[in-house]
């Protein structure tokens, strides 16, 4: 997908909250079925209120938060939005550990907040999971592998969708109240694959830069290093690559999108929860 296309249909409200990053990854698989990535965030680089949001597709996202201090102060968040005719999105399922609820603002949705102290310098997965249905919805899942290798599944969200595969795939590090707009935030990103609806996978190792501003001395960079991406927000400096489009390393490393054995798998029987709870809004987060 061209860059154009992507930011036209992935942008999931007109309001810039702050300096923001981006990293839109190329593909040519058709019928996108799940997409995986990997975060480690810096040591040292995650002040309060930052999103470090790893798997973007049209229609929502997902990612680690930090918003506040406190032993509830660092999430993993996944959201799904309603449909831009207004059809609602509605809940399929809800993890024990999750707060499933909608939200508004900046679009009308449901998310999943998984409290979670999450740790710079470990490295966390997401993956995200899509099942188109006949009717012209899709079911959409957010699991999140923790550093033990273990998944936890966040929720699952049936959306109306004008294309029932997972597109326009991104990620970005955001400071979305433009608090401590001195303090650097950063993270690598690394070994994203996707897989399709014919079980053939690919690695995406290319990737355009963008960003979001409120002033222009708003500062953000990214480049590779090695098998990851990077990238980072606020601080003293700038880092902008000549060009927009960058590339890492490729690590051959398929990660295992089936996650076999987890408690977490998409083949859990857990049982559905489809209620549609009132309206939550996070601390200095995003919806």
């Amino acid at each position: 997908m061209k860059l154009t296309a992507a930011l036209a249909v992935s942008t999931l409200a007109g309001t810039v909250y702050g300096v923001a990053d981006h990293l839109w990854y190329h593909t040519d698989l058709s019928n996108v079925t799940e997409f995986y990535n990997e975060v480690n965030v810096v040591p040292g680089a995650e002040p309060i209120s930052t999103y470090f949001m790893t798997n973007g597709f049209t229609g929502g996202y997902f990612g680690v938060q930090h918003n506040t201090e406190g032993k509830t102060g660092k999430t993993v968040l996944f959201s799904v939005w309603d449909n831009d005719d207004g059809t609602k999105t509605t809940q399929q399922y809800c993890g024990k550990s999750s707060r499933c609820s909608t939200f508004g603002g900046e679009g009308t949705g449901l998310h999943a907040n998984y409290d979670f102290q999450w740790t710079a310098g470990v490295t966390y997965a997401a993956l995200t999971h899509a099942k188109p249905l006949n009717n012209g919805y899709t079911d959409i899942s957010g699991y999140f592998r923790h550093e033990n290798k273990e998944w936890y599944h966040l929720a699952t969200y049936r959306r109306k969708t004008n294309s029932p595969y997972l597109s326009g795939l991104y990620s970005f590090v955001e400071n979305p109240s433009s608090y401590l707009i001195n303090e650097t935030r950063r993270a690598n990103y690394g070994n994203q694959w996707v897989r399709n609806s014919s079980n053939k996978a690919q690695e995406l190792t290319v990737a355009d830069l963008t960003h979001t501003t409120l002033v222009d001395s708003d500062r953000y960079g990214s480049g590779a290093k090695g098998t990851s991406f990077y990238l980072f927000i606020d601080g003293t400096t700038n880092d902008i690559p000549s060009k927009t489009t960058i590339t890492r390393k490729a690590t051959g490393v398929k990660p295992d999108f089936d996650m076999k054995g987890s408690k977490g798998s998409i083949k859990s029987t857990q049982k559905s929860h489809s209620k549609r709870k009132t309206t939550s809004k996070q601390k200095s987060g995003r919806n």
